[in-house]
């Protein structure tokens, strides 16, 4: 779900051997995510005993994975050598054929069994993402081909200036966002792909900030481990700046304020995301 490892440069802050490690923090979280934290797919009453106060806290925290994908994604982009439409389109085909692969597999079954309306309308919704009843989340496959696919125009633009950065992948998707709900859409499948989309793409953006403006080396080091000399202490902060994008995403997950007959909600994804891989590459780079 995110840009190849290889296409990192030895002056990356994310190094490769660290990659792996960070994307294995994020499958973890998306499996517990959706194994313990979604009461409403379950098939008994109460799976266990916990699970109701469990989903409750950590439905949200656990699902930190998808920013973080979405983050390394931006942020790998900055490094490669092309970044034109032919590359994105065979990153776009690559997930699609791999997400063709898993739908076939599980379609065959479903056909066998009879648990699924066989249309030609049904099988076209479930093979372009907008439809779910096959591969229940595949959300992302749809934003991701999207948002790979605008990378490049995003790319001219965002290279240009820091500010240009910010307005044009997390200010405008925000206020667009705020556009798309205040309307009422006949079709639903598009207003979901809509509004993944523009919640999401700034968590991209703010990876492709991060890398291309050096954001980690020039604001995040000087502040949580320049003039900090005892390793525990740093240690503690690394955790600490991780906890608080892991629960920040209970207890402040954005705001929302009114805007003549709009309503613009600001999600801190694209804020927590960068704290949460940050502290976590440290870790993994034994408190430096």
């Amino acid at each position: 779900m995110s840009e190849n490892i290889n296409e990192l440069k030895s002056d990356s802050y994310i190094r490769r051997d660290a990659t792996g490690i960070i994307k294995g923090v994020a499958l973890v979280f998306m499996f517990i995510h959706h194994f313990f934290t979604l009461p409403e797919y379950y098939t008994v009453d109460t799976p266990f005993p916990f699970s109701e106060k469990f989903a409750e806290i950590f439905k949200e925290p656990f699902k930190i994975c998808v920013p973080v994908f979405a983050f390394l994604t931006g942020v790998f982009y900055v490094y490669v050598k092309k970044k034109n439409l032919r590359y994105s389109l065979k990153k776009a085909s690559d997930l699609w054929l791999k997400y063709l692969f898993f739908f076939l597999l599980m379609l065959i079954p479903a056909i066998a069994l009879k648990c699924w309306d066989f249309s030609a309308k049904a099988l076209l919704l479930e093979l372009t993402c907008l439809g779910n009843s096959i591969v229940t989340f595949n959300w992302y496959v749809i934003f991701y081909i999207i948002a790979i696919l605008l990378m490049p125009l995003y790319h001219l633009l965002a290279k240009r200036h820091l500010l240009l950065a910010v307005i044009t992948g997390i200010m405008i998707p925000i206020a667009l966002d705020a556009v798309v709900e205040s309307f009422t859409i006949s079709q639903p499948e598009l207003y979901k792909v809509a509004t993944n989309c523009l919640n999401w793409f700034p968590c991209i953006a703010s990876g492709y900030i991060f890398a291309e403006h050096r954001v980690f080396e020039r604001m995040f080091d000087p502040l949580f481990k320049n003039n900090i000399k005892p390793k525990a202490l740093r240690g503690l902060i690394y955790f600490s700046v991780m906890a608080v994008a892991f629960m920040g995403r209970y207890f402040a997950p954005g705001v929302n304020f009114n805007v003549s007959v709009l309503t613009v909600d600001i999600p801190f994804d694209y804020l927590y995301a960068p704290l949460f891989v940050y502290g976590l590459v440290n870790i993994i780079y034994g408190y430096p």
